[in-house]
């Protein structure tokens, strides 16, 4: 739990320098994380404060600064090669950061 916290600290803080460095952008920044490190951040989005959500192949937690989604669908590669359910790729993490490096949910998970 601790070794994820500091993933999630570093992902979060990482996003904030991001932020810094576009302060002249008005409407801020949007980040969009996939991967393991989704994957780490969906399963860490536990507790009484995190909405849980489904529909439509897939799974939403929402934390106060960030949505994230997994896709429960059946899912193959390129090559026609099956996905299996534990694979990062499944994984998809969203957030806004403002001009004043806040962070806040986004359902905006293009890139």
């Amino acid at each position: 739990m601790k070794r994820t916290f500091t993933r999630l600290t570093t992902i979060l803080l990482s996003m904030f320098l991001v932020n810094a460095a576009v302060a002249d952008n008005v409407t801020g920044t949007h980040v969009v994380i996939d991967g393991l490190q989704a994957k780490q951040i969906y399963n860490a989005l536990t507790g009484g404060d995190v909405e849980q959500q489904g529909a439509a192949g897939h799974l939403f937690r929402q934390g106060k600064s960030i949505t994230c989604r997994y896709t429960n669908a059946d899912m193959s590669d390129n090559a026609g090669k099956t996905i299996t359910r534990e694979d990062p790729t499944r994984y998809l993490c969203a957030a806004q950061i403002d001009k004043n490096g806040l962070a806040s949910k986004s359902t905006n998970f293009e890139s």
